[in-house]
């Protein structure tokens, strides 16, 4: 159940990246 957390991971890098 790793791939579920790598995804939230990334989604939470987006969106704290986004400049919004």
């Amino acid at each position: 159940l790793y791939i579920f957390f790598l995804i939230y991971y990334v989604i939470l890098s987006q969106y704290s990246f986004s400049p919004y």
